[in-house]
C-alpha cells in the first residue's frame, strides 16, 4: 500500500528493463567460453588442426595407389562417376552397384569400396557438366563451388569472425571439403529459405523446391509451409519440383527413375533393416538407434514413422501457438536430420542454421537451462561419430538432436529466462 496522497508509480517497466538487462549481463558471463578468449582460440587450433589433417591426407593419396581406403574426395567418386553415365547416357545404370563399380575402376583404377547411387535423376542434372572435367578438376570445382555457396547464404546471417571461425571448426563442414559431399548446397538451399521465406516467399520456395535432390532432409518443410499459410512459397516449391523432374524426364528419360523407386529404394531398405551393415552408427535417426540396440526392423520403421509423425504435428502446434517464425524454421531445420531414416554426419552442416538462430535469441535475451550444455553436445558430436568404426553398431547420434529440438521447442513456445 502507498501511503495516502503519494501518485501511484507503475513499476511493471523499469523493472521488465531490470530484468532484462540481468539476464543480457548473465548471457555475457556465462557465454564468455564462448564469445571471449575461447572462441576466438579454440576454433582456429581445431581449423589448424584440420588443415594439417588434410594435407597429410592428401599427400598420401599421391605417396599411396589411388586405391581402397585412399581414394582421393571420398563419396565424391560416385557422384562423378554417376555424371559420368549420365553423360553417356547411362544414367539408368548409375543404380546397378556393379555397374557403377565398373566406371569407378576407369577413374580410379584398383578401387576397392564400394559406394552406392542413392540420388533422384534431378540430381545427374549439375553433375553431368563435372563429367567432362578430369577427376581432380571436376573434384576441385565441386568444392570451391559447393562452399562458395554455403558461405555466401550464411555470411549475413554472421555478426561476428569469431563465429565464422566456430563454423569453420565444424566436424561436418570438415567432412564435406574432405569428402566431397553436398552437405554445403543442402546447408546452402535451407539458409536462404530462412532469409527470404518472410520477404520474398516465391525466393523461398525456389530454394525449397531444389531440396527435392535430398528430399529425405526436406520432407518436413510442406508442413511448415502449409502451416505458416505460404502459398506462394509453396506453389513456387512444387513448381520446382515439377520443373526439374521434368527436365531430367527430358534429359535421361524414365527408366533412371524406375530404377530410382525400384530397385534403388529396395536397396536402402535393405541396408536399413539391419544394423551394421551401413555405417548405422553414423546416422542419427530413432530407426537406426533402435536397430543398434537389438529391435526388429519392422519396430525400428514405426517408431521412426510415429516420430515422423510427431515431429509434423509438433510444427503444426507451434505455428498455432503463435510461435516466432525463426524459431519454428530451427526447429524444423533441426529435426530435419534426425526425421529422415537415411542421413549422415555431412548433413550435419545444416545445424549452422538453427544453431545461429539460438545464438541470437541467447544474445537478446539470456541463457536457458540446458543450452549451454546442449549446443557444446552438437558442436562436439560429430567428430567422435565420425570416428566410430563402420560396424559399429549403436546410432547415439540422434540423441543430441532431440536435446536440440527440445531446447528450440522451449524457446518457440515462449521459455524465457
Amino acid at each position: 500500500m502507498l501511503p495516502a496522497g503519494l501518485p501511484a508509480v507503475d513499476l511493471h517497466g523499469p523493472l521488465r528493463a531490470i530484468s532484462c538487462q540481468r539476464a543480457v549481463f548473465q548471457a555475457s558471463v556465462d557465454l564468455a567460453f564462448l564469445t571471449q578468449d575461447r572462441l576466438r582460440t579454440y576454433p582456429r587450433i581445431i581449423v589448424l588442426g584440420y588443415v594439417i589433417s588434410a594435407v597429410l591426407t592428401i599427400g598420401y593419396w599421391f605417396a599411396q595407389p589411388l586405391s581402397g581406403v585412399a581414394n582421393p574426395g571420398g563419396d565424391f567418386i560416385a557422384f562423378h562417376a554417376a555424371g559420368r553415365m549420365a553423360a553417356d547416357g547411362l544414367a539408368a545404370n548409375a543404380y546397378d552397384p556393379q555397374q557403377l563399380q565398373e566406371v569407378y575402376s576407369t577413374i580410379l583404377p584398383g578401387m576397392e569400396d564400394v559406394l552406392g547411387w542413392y540420388y533422384p535423376p534431378v540430381f545427374f542434372l549439375p553433375l553431368e557438366p563435372l563429367a567432362h572435367l578430369p577427376y581432380f578438376g571436376a573434384l576441385t570445382v565441386w568444392i570451391a563451388v559447393m562452399a562458395g555457396l554455403f558461405a555466401l547464404a550464411v555470411r549475413p546471417l554472421i555478426h561476428h569472425r569469431d563465429e565464422a571461425w566456430a563454423i569453420a571448426a565444424s566436424a561436418p563442414v570438415f567432412y564435406n571439403l574432405f569428402d566431397g559431399q553436398n552437405g554445403f548446397l543442402t546447408a546452402a538451399l535451407m539458409i536462404w529459405a530462412y532469409r527470404t521465406l518472410f520477404a520474398r516467399p516465391a525466393i523461398a520456395g525456389l530454394a525449397l523446391g531444389c531440396l527435392c535432390y535430398k528430399p529425405h532432409l526436406a520432407i518436413l518443410f510442406p508442413v511448415l509451409l502449409l502451416a505458416l499459410g505460404e502459398w506462394r512459397a509453396f506453389a513456387a516449391a512444387t513448381l520446382t519440383v515439377a520443373a526439374l523432374v521434368g527436365l531430367s524426364l527430358l534429359a535421361y528419360g524414365p527408366a533412371p527413375w524406375e530404377a530410382f523407386f525400384v530397385e534403388n529404394l529396395q536397396r536402402l531398405a535393405q541396408f536399413h533393416g539391419t544394423a551394421g551393415t551401413f555405417q548405422m552408427a553414423r546416422i542419427a535417426s530413432p530407426n537406426a538407434l533402435l536397430l543398434g540396440f537389438g529391435s526388429g526392423p519392422e519396430l525400428a520403421r514405426l517408431v521412426q514413422l510415429a516420430f515422423m509423425a510427431g515431429v509434423a504435428i509438433a510444427i503444426v502446434a507451434m505455428v498455432r501457438a503463435g510461435a516466432p517464425r525463426p524459431m519454428v524454421f530451427a526447429f524444423t531445420v533441426s529435426a530435419a536430420i534426425p526425421a529422415a531414416p537415411h542421413n549422415f554426419l555431412y548433413d550435419w552442416t545444416i545445424l549452422v542454421l538453427p544453431m545461429l538462430i539460438l545464438w541470437r535469441e541467447i544474445e537478446r535475451t539470456g541463457l536457458l537451462p540446458f543450452e549451454r550444455a546442449t549446443m557444446l553436445t552438437v558442436f562436439i558430436a560429430a567428430l567422435p561419430l565420425g570416428a566410430l568404426p563402420v560396424d559399429f553398431v549403436i546410432a547415439p547420434g540422434v540423441l543430441p538432436l532431440l536435446a536440440l529440438m527440445a531446447v528450440l521447442a522451449r524457446r518457440a513456445l515462449g521459455g524465457r529466462p
